[in-house]
Protein backbone atom coordinates (compact mmCIF):
# COMPACT_ATOMS: atom_id res chain seq x y z
CA UNK A 1 0.00 0.00 0.00
CA UNK A 2 1.19 3.44 -0.75
CA UNK A 3 2.17 5.65 2.09
CA UNK A 4 0.62 8.96 2.41
CA UNK A 5 3.43 11.25 2.23
CA UNK A 6 7.30 11.79 3.51
CA UNK A 7 7.57 11.75 7.66
CA UNK A 8 3.63 10.63 7.88
CA UNK A 9 1.94 7.20 7.95
CA UNK A 10 -1.84 5.78 8.71
CA UNK A 11 -1.48 4.23 12.26
CA UNK A 12 -4.51 2.11 13.37
CA UNK A 13 -4.99 3.28 17.67
CA UNK A 14 -5.94 0.83 20.19
CA UNK A 15 -9.33 2.33 21.72
CA UNK A 16 -11.81 0.76 24.42
CA UNK A 17 -15.45 0.35 22.86
CA UNK A 18 -16.82 2.98 24.95
CA UNK A 19 -14.03 5.08 23.24
CA UNK A 20 -15.57 3.76 20.23
CA UNK A 21 -19.30 4.77 20.79
CA UNK A 22 -18.82 8.17 22.14
CA UNK A 23 -15.96 9.27 19.01
CA UNK A 24 -19.04 7.55 16.75
CA UNK A 25 -21.26 9.76 18.64
CA UNK A 26 -19.04 12.86 18.59
CA UNK A 27 -17.87 12.51 14.96
CA UNK A 28 -21.98 12.72 13.94
CA UNK A 29 -21.89 16.49 15.16
CA UNK A 30 -20.86 18.12 12.16
CA UNK A 31 -19.85 21.43 14.31
CA UNK A 32 -17.25 18.92 16.40
CA UNK A 33 -13.33 19.02 14.73
CA UNK A 34 -11.88 17.53 17.27
CA UNK A 35 -12.53 13.86 19.07
CA UNK A 36 -12.15 13.96 22.95
CA UNK A 37 -9.92 10.80 23.16
CA UNK A 38 -6.40 10.99 24.18
CA UNK A 39 -4.42 8.72 22.52
CA UNK A 40 -0.96 9.17 23.88
CA UNK A 41 0.46 5.41 25.32
CA UNK A 42 -2.02 3.01 23.82
CA UNK A 43 -1.26 0.55 21.79
CA UNK A 44 -0.81 1.34 17.65
CA UNK A 45 0.28 -0.78 14.34
CA UNK A 46 0.14 0.37 10.98
CA UNK A 47 -0.23 -3.05 9.97
CA UNK A 48 -4.25 -4.01 9.16
CA UNK A 49 -2.59 -7.72 9.85
CA UNK A 50 -2.41 -6.88 13.78
CA UNK A 51 -6.00 -5.96 13.87
CA UNK A 52 -7.28 -9.34 13.51
CA UNK A 53 -7.42 -10.11 17.30
CA UNK A 54 -10.59 -7.79 17.63
CA UNK A 55 -11.76 -4.95 19.62
CA UNK A 56 -11.80 -0.90 18.34
CA UNK A 57 -9.28 0.67 16.69
CA UNK A 58 -9.39 4.33 15.33
CA UNK A 59 -7.53 4.94 12.31
CA UNK A 60 -5.31 7.98 12.94
CA UNK A 61 -3.14 9.97 10.06
CA UNK A 62 -0.07 11.08 11.96
CA UNK A 63 4.15 12.21 12.24
CA UNK A 64 5.90 8.92 11.99
CA UNK A 65 7.62 9.74 14.92
CA UNK A 66 4.68 9.37 16.73
CA UNK A 67 4.95 5.50 16.48
CA UNK A 68 7.54 4.15 18.95
CA UNK A 69 8.15 0.52 19.39
CA UNK A 70 6.49 -1.68 22.01
CA UNK A 71 7.83 -4.31 23.71
CA UNK A 72 5.62 -6.64 21.89
CA UNK A 73 7.23 -7.38 18.49
CA UNK A 74 3.93 -6.60 16.80
CA UNK A 75 2.69 -3.44 18.30
CA UNK A 76 3.84 -0.33 18.32
CA UNK A 77 3.02 2.40 21.09
CA UNK A 78 1.68 5.89 20.05
CA UNK A 79 3.64 8.65 21.82
CA UNK A 80 2.97 12.35 21.04
CA UNK A 81 5.02 15.03 22.40
CA UNK A 82 4.58 17.51 25.25
CA UNK A 83 2.83 20.66 23.90
CA UNK A 84 0.71 18.36 21.23
CA UNK A 85 -2.98 17.97 21.38
CA UNK A 86 -3.33 14.31 22.41
CA UNK A 87 -6.76 14.03 20.73
CA UNK A 88 -7.56 13.30 17.22
CA UNK A 89 -8.63 16.12 14.42
CA UNK A 90 -11.68 15.44 12.52
CA UNK A 91 -10.89 16.12 8.62
CA UNK A 92 -14.52 16.95 7.49
CA UNK A 93 -15.07 16.32 3.12
CA UNK A 94 -16.97 19.01 1.39
CA UNK A 95 -19.82 18.10 -0.91
CA UNK A 96 -19.21 19.07 -4.80
CA UNK A 97 -21.68 19.17 -7.26
CA UNK A 98 -21.30 19.19 -11.16
CA UNK A 99 -23.94 19.98 -13.56
CA UNK A 100 -22.95 19.99 -17.16
CA UNK A 101 -25.35 21.11 -19.72
CA UNK A 102 -25.13 21.44 -23.79
CA UNK A 103 -24.35 25.13 -25.17
CA UNK A 104 -26.92 25.12 -27.77
CA UNK A 105 -30.35 23.99 -26.40
CA UNK A 106 -29.16 23.33 -22.94
CA UNK A 107 -30.10 19.58 -22.18
CA UNK A 108 -28.13 17.57 -19.81
CA UNK A 109 -25.21 16.23 -20.53
CA UNK A 110 -24.88 12.99 -19.38
CA UNK A 111 -21.96 10.34 -19.27
CA UNK A 112 -19.46 13.70 -19.19
CA UNK A 113 -16.43 12.16 -17.10
CA UNK A 114 -15.49 14.38 -13.89
CA UNK A 115 -12.01 14.84 -12.45
CA UNK A 116 -9.95 16.10 -9.76
CA UNK A 117 -6.39 17.35 -10.40
CA UNK A 118 -6.82 15.21 -13.30
CA UNK A 119 -7.62 12.20 -11.55
CA UNK A 120 -10.63 10.55 -12.88
CA UNK A 121 -13.87 10.85 -10.03
CA UNK A 122 -17.03 10.60 -11.52
CA UNK A 123 -19.38 10.84 -14.30
CA UNK A 124 -22.75 12.66 -14.72
CA UNK A 125 -26.03 10.78 -14.65
CA UNK A 126 -28.66 11.44 -17.10
CA UNK A 127 -29.81 14.91 -15.63
CA UNK A 128 -25.85 16.19 -16.78
CA UNK A 129 -25.22 15.98 -12.80
CA UNK A 130 -22.50 14.59 -10.89
CA UNK A 131 -22.25 14.39 -6.76
CA UNK A 132 -19.05 13.79 -4.59
CA UNK A 133 -16.99 14.69 -1.68
CA UNK A 134 -13.39 16.25 -1.57
CA UNK A 135 -11.14 16.97 1.84
CA UNK A 136 -9.89 20.34 2.39
CA UNK A 137 -7.37 21.77 0.28
CA UNK A 138 -6.95 23.10 -3.51
CA UNK A 139 -8.05 20.98 -6.50
CA UNK A 140 -8.32 21.57 -10.20
CA UNK A 141 -11.61 20.14 -11.83
CA UNK A 142 -12.44 19.71 -15.15
CA UNK A 143 -14.91 17.78 -17.86
CA UNK A 144 -11.87 17.32 -20.41
CA UNK A 145 -14.13 15.31 -22.61
CA UNK A 146 -16.34 18.30 -23.05
CA UNK A 147 -15.09 21.49 -21.75
CA UNK A 148 -11.29 23.08 -21.91
CA UNK A 149 -12.89 25.05 -18.72
CA UNK A 150 -10.49 24.41 -15.50
CA UNK A 151 -12.01 25.37 -11.91
CA UNK A 152 -9.67 25.93 -8.75
CA UNK A 153 -11.98 25.38 -5.84
CA UNK A 154 -10.01 25.77 -2.83
CA UNK A 155 -12.02 24.16 0.36
CA UNK A 156 -11.92 25.01 3.36
CA UNK A 157 -11.43 22.85 6.94
CA UNK A 158 -15.14 22.65 8.05
CA UNK A 159 -16.81 23.61 4.61
CA UNK A 160 -20.49 22.43 5.02
CA UNK A 161 -22.10 24.68 2.26
CA UNK A 162 -22.32 22.69 -0.91
CA UNK A 163 -19.85 23.75 -3.70
CA UNK A 164 -21.10 23.96 -7.15
CA UNK A 165 -18.88 23.59 -10.61
CA UNK A 166 -20.43 24.16 -13.83
CA UNK A 167 -18.29 24.09 -16.80
CA UNK A 168 -19.77 25.27 -19.95
CA UNK A 169 -19.69 22.23 -22.61
CA UNK A 170 -17.39 23.93 -25.54
CA UNK A 171 -19.66 22.02 -28.37
CA UNK A 172 -17.04 21.22 -30.63
CA UNK A 173 -17.76 19.62 -33.65
CA UNK A 174 -15.20 17.55 -35.29
CA UNK A 175 -15.17 16.80 -38.93
CA UNK A 176 -12.47 13.86 -40.19
CA UNK A 177 -11.72 12.96 -44.20
CA UNK A 178 -10.68 9.48 -44.22
CA UNK A 179 -9.28 8.45 -47.84
CA UNK A 180 -11.05 5.01 -48.20
CA UNK A 181 -9.54 4.74 -51.73
CA UNK A 182 -8.64 1.23 -52.92
CA UNK A 183 -4.90 0.62 -52.52
CA UNK A 184 -4.85 0.61 -56.03
CA UNK A 185 -6.28 4.11 -56.62
CA UNK A 186 -8.54 2.81 -59.79
CA UNK A 187 -11.14 5.16 -57.54
CA UNK A 188 -11.41 7.62 -55.04
CA UNK A 189 -13.62 6.99 -51.77
CA UNK A 190 -13.86 9.76 -49.21
CA UNK A 191 -15.33 9.47 -46.23
CA UNK A 192 -16.49 12.64 -43.70
CA UNK A 193 -17.31 11.48 -39.98
CA UNK A 194 -18.54 14.05 -37.33
CA UNK A 195 -17.68 13.88 -34.33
Amino acid sequence: APKPGPGVDIAFVSISTGDCAEALAVAADVSCAVLPLDLTGRHATTKDSALAGGGAWAAVLCPTSYLQKCEEATMLKFAIPLNSVPMPFIVRNAVVRVTIFTPCCVKPLPGAVICASGRPLTMTDDKGLAQFELPPGSHTLTAPQCSSTETVLRIEQGATECLTFCPPASGDLFVFLQDNSPEDNSSVKDSVMLC
